[in-house]
């Protein structure tokens, strides 16, 4: 996760761990797969991270139309999708025309379509699709 803090990102405040069970686990409740733990890990040392096309969502929403970007809070864009078949699975974040998506089901982090909502690549950790997709 160091290399995250090379590139020229915008971060966070980090969370507290209390908080991020308390939003993982009202998550849960919705029949929406709860935040794995390296999301988790990465929530302690930034409340979300924007890298270009690339964004993963915190636990609050981040607003700065002075700086020209708005990342919004993952309980509330998941909320966004109840429509859909989303039990056990968890939209965090979007690269390009993706979702960041985790499928609890199966524990492997995804770049899911936007339109169609179809799996274009799957990954065994968060941490293989960050060095696969940003560095």
């Amino acid at each position: 996760m160091n290399k995250i803090f090379d590139l020229n990102a915008i971060f966070f405040d980090k969370n507290e761990q209390k908080f991020i069970d308390l939003i993982s686990a009202s998550l849960e409740g919705k029949k929406q797969s709860s935040i794995p733990s390296e999301l988790k890990d990465l929530l302690l040392l930034t409340d979300g991270l924007i890298c270009g096309e690339f964004q993963i969502f915190g636990i609050n929403a981040h607003k700065r139309p002075d700086k020209f970007y708005t990342l919004p809070e993952i309980v509330d864009y998941n909320n966004n999708f109840n429509l859909f078949n989303t039990d056990n699975k968890l939209i965090f974040g979007c690269y390009r025309d993706c979702f960041l998506m985790y499928l609890g089901d199966n524990k492997t982090y995804c770049l899911v379509t936007k339109i169609g909502l179809k799996i274009r690549k799957q990954y065994k950790s968060l941490l293989d699709l960050l060095n696969s997709e940003l560095f």
